[in-house]
């Protein structure tokens, strides 16, 4: 025996006084079922193409919106690292001609060293021959001994 409830009770005496059966929609969503309900979103309806027609134009829309984003962050990413190779091709140029100056002055300072290194011995070996010719027989030996003792 099937026991019923006191819900079912009341919705089947209800419709038995209206005289028509509980339909499963009214049963599970309270909602009544009725043609115009039915019928609404009929496979062949001419508002349902409409409503198909109209999220496709919204689709194509967005579509384009995303491309058009997507465009712009892409370029402005490029601009951002074109900006950002520019910046730091100038800031290698900058350092590159910076030390090729301080080279340049480096290499002008040592010349300009020995050549007053040059001038200040020459001078000092015409005023003293003597004592020119036993340095360089002096600094000949050291070489001389320094070379022997690695071999």
């Amino acid at each position: 025996m099937e026991r019923k409830t006191s819900q079912q009770n009341d919705r089947m005496n209800k419709n038995d006084l209206m005289g028509k059966p509980e339909s499963s929609l009214e049963r599970n969503s309270g909602i009544p079922e009725t043609p115009a309900n039915v019928l609404d979103y009929a496979p062949n309806d001419e508002r349902m193409n409409e409503d198909i027609k109209s999220l496709r134009e919204e689709l194509q829309t967005l579509k384009n919106s995303m491309a058009a984003v997507s465009s712009h962050a892409a370029s402005s990413t490029m601009g951002m690292a074109s900006d950002a190779a520019a910046a730091v091709s100038s800031k290698v140029s900058d350092a590159a001609s910076m030390i090729s100056g301080k080279t340049a002055d480096v290499a002008s300072a040592a010349s300009s060293g020995v050549q007053s290194l040059s001038g200040e011995i020459e001078v000092m070996t015409r005023r003293n021959p003597l004592a020119a010719l036993a340095g360089a027989a002096v600094l000949g030996m050291l070489i001389g001994m320094m070379s022997r003792g690695r071999n």
